[in-house]
């Protein structure tokens, strides 16, 4: 039935049916869905059309739950088919929805009082059976599998609807599909709509094989990385990956592995037949897949991965620039890991709402720092992070090995002791990470200190120093610019900030430091440039008078 409410001065159309059936599960072929778990009893599906929403809610082992998904989550077209009186509705996402639980008994705490009453929470975990026993938190590093006895939320991405109206009703829910068809949702003729899905149960089929089967297998890191790759990114399902799959893997080279696996990552296409499409690929390139990207000096391929609520997204190594940590530790570049905490659809995770929470979302993302990542046998630990970084909610993870470890790292990055505000000291080792370009090594007497210009309890030179015109002109040509900036963000050791060029420094100095531009104490002296000063196009103001 359609209904609008008002909330917040707003009126929301919106569109209410009840199905028999909830089901959620994946496609192994283009019509072929398998069922993963099943929601017997009444289930409420509502399309807010204002919003461009969907939310679905079903009740499971005496509790009700909630998920909710934006129109655009869904990853091409909604399949709709009519045998009799049902009608069937699969929804394959893009990403997974975000899944609340209504919890009746919850504890809100106020300024003045305490209150005990049903609130909304998100969760990252449901678990399959009422046997089921899960852990509210993690025990240890986050991998790519998740416990056998939870409903994998991140994983099943396919949502199945059975409708079965009932003759005075059937009107009101034909109704509703030709408002949903308004908005493309659904085809606008449902008599056309013939079943065509094959539907199988998980437990008529083999067992999955998944992360710990491949981490067993004598794979090195590299092809284990990118098989993880286009599975978390739910380019391929692990159904679909037959032991013929793995002798094809296993049969060659690491680099021509790699390459055709990363051409996979690369498409963002689903791949039905791994197999075939794997010979496809080394039929049609085969010499260019031998073929290693050159990499810059100032660049590294480096790895990354995306954790939301509930999936760990592996991203193939990208070309990026680099830092002066990397740089130092150059030999270790392909342990380094790139993290980045979302959201279900990659958006920032934000606060929660009124009558609500996002407990378990804050949760996992603290379990994931203090407890790690681990990828195969290779446990990452966090190292640190810039200031882009902490805007964009990611951060740097580092896999150690026998001689090298995080904290060693951390040490030789500078003295940070003197910072005893967090925030502040957590910044300052950010400062090392800022992707920069090493330009000139420098010697200790080609640096000096001068004083800050203050006045009246002011500093007018605060964060700007002074670089002579041959240094200037140095990195003028390291970096291949057409003119001679005038200004350069930079990094040197523990000092950050801008360096005016200055004619009057012609002798063995080369750099004038002040102290506002001196965060922390560090031995490194190499000049790195963030970016210069450009040339911009001017322009009148609108409301500048016209020139006469």
């Amino acid at each position: 039935m359609k209904r609008s409410t008002q909330f917040s001065r707003m009126q929301f159309e919106t569109s209410k049916l009840y199905a028999k059936y909830f089901a959620m599960g994946c496609l192994i072929g283009p019509k072929h869905f398998v069922e993963e778990w099943v929601v017997e009893g009444q289930t409420n599906y509502t399309l807010n059309y204002t919003t461009r929403q969907v939310e679905i809610y079903f009740h499971h082992m005496d509790t009700e739950y909630r998920l909710e998904y934006k129109f655009k989550a869904v990853d091409g077209d909604m399949i709709l088919e009519k045998e009799g009186d049902v009608v069937t509705l699969t929804i394959p996402l893009r990403y997974p929805a975000r899944f609340w639980k209504r919890n009746l008994r919850a504890v809100s705490h106020t300024r003045n009082a305490v209150y005990i009453g049903p609130r909304w929470e998100r969760v990252a975990m449901i678990p399959f059976s009422p046997n089921s026993s899960i852990p509210s938190r993690l025990t240890g590093p986050l991998s790519p599998s998740v416990p056998e006895d939870t409903v994998d939320l991140g994983k099943w991405i396919v949502y199945r609807l059975k409708f079965k109206p009932s003759r005075n009703y059937y009107a009101t829910f034909q109704k509703e599909m030709d408002k949903a068809a308004e908005f493309n949702l659904v085809p606008r003729d449902l008599s056309n709509c013939k079943p065509f899905m094959t539907v199988s149960q998980s437990s008529a089929l083999p067992k999955a094989l998944g992360h710990t089967y491949r981490s067993s297998l004598t794979l090195t890191f590299s092809v284990l990385y990118m098989l993880e790759c286009i599975i978390s990114n739910h380019l391929v399902d692990e159904r679909n990956l037959s032991s013929d799959f793995y002798s094809l893997v296993t049969a060659l080279s690491d680099m021509v592995t790699c390459s055709i696996l990363d051409v996979i990552a690369n498409k963002k296409q689903k791949v039905w037949d791994p197999s075939a499409t794997f010979k496809d690929i080394w039929k049609q390139m085969e010499t260019k897949l031998f073929h290693q990207r050159r990499v810059p000096s100032h660049c590294a391929m480096l790895r990354k991965v995306i954790i939301t609520p509930t999936r760990m997204y592996i991203q193939a190594p990208t070309l990026e620039t680099t830092n002066r940590v990397i740089r130092h530790y150059i030999k270790y570049a392909d342990r380094f890991l790139r993290v980045q905490f979302t959201d279900e659809d990659f958006s920032k995770v934000g606060a929660a709402h009124k009558n609500s929470t996002n407990d378990a979302i804050y949760n996992r993302i603290y379990d994931v720092l203090r407890k790690g990542i681990q990828i195969g046998n290779v446990a990452y630990e966090f190292l640190a992070f810039s200031s882009s970084q902490l805007r964009e909610q990611g951060c740097w993870f580092f896999a150690k090995t026998p001689d090298l470890d995080a904290s060693q790292i951390r040490t030789w990055m500078g003295v940070f002791s003197h910072e005893k505000v967090v925030a502040k000291h957590a910044i300052r080792m950010g400062q090392c990470f800022s992707s920069t370009r090493t330009v000139a090594l420098l010697k200790p007497n080609e640096v000096e200190t001068i004083p800050d210009i203050k006045h009246n309890g002011y500093t007018f030179s605060d964060g700007v120093g002074k670089i002579s015109p041959a240094l200037a002109q140095e990195v003028t040509n390291t970096m291949e610019l057409k003119s001679l900036p005038s200004a350069f963000q930079f990094r040197l050791g523990g000092a950050k900030g801008v360096l005016t060029v200055d004619e009057s420094l012609t002798g063995p100095v080369k750099i004038q430091l002040r102290p506002s531009q001196v965060k922390f104490e560090s031995d490194h002296l190499a000049l790195e440039v963030i970016r210069t000063s450009t040339f911009i196009h001017s322009y009148l103001n609108s409301h500048s008078p016209l020139a006469k």
